[in-house]
């Protein structure tokens, strides 16, 4: 454990440069949201009152506060309620180029591996050798790059 008492302390730190790039584009949102209804109603308060309502039910549940009958969890405020979905969608979208940009990574990593690599053993094998060990150098080298 680290001193500050957290498992992994640079999640958090991800997680906090995450909420500040984030932040700008919430801003955004959530002015847009005060001038257009479909981006108030679909991007910013049904998330987050989704978000909240489930939220609120895993805290009543974890704090024991479960054991008094909770049907209905108190409603957000609408502003509230706007900042809230604007910062979530803010986040996913971070999020989202965060993880394209990882899948696009490991997609040029793999290509390189499985076939540019391949390629170039195959040349330097012609270079070394001759045709009748070059087959059997070839497919023991494959092998083990594919193996690996």
């Amino acid at each position: 454990m680290s001193s500050s008492g957290q498992p992994f302390p640079m999640s958090k730190l991800v997680y906090m440069y995450v909420k500040r790039l984030a932040q700008p584009l919430a801003t955004r949102i959530i002015a847009r949201a005060k001038t257009d209804q479909i981006v108030k109603k679909y991007l910013c308060l049904q998330p987050a009152n989704l978000y909240h309502f489930y939220e609120a039910k895993v805290k009543f549940k974890v704090m024991n506060i479960g054991k008094v009958r909770m049907n209905k969890v108190p409603k957000l405020l609408e502003k509230d309620a706007m900042v809230l979905g604007a910062n979530l969608f803010s986040e996913m979208c971070i999020y989202a180029v965060a993880s394209g940009g990882l899948k696009m990574v490991t997609k040029v990593y793999t290509y390189h591996r499985f076939f540019v690599q391949p390629l170039h053993l195959t040349r330097f094998l012609n270079i070394k050798f001759g045709k009748e060990k070059k087959t059997n150098l070839m497919k023991a080298t494959l092998k083990t790059c594919l193996r690996t």
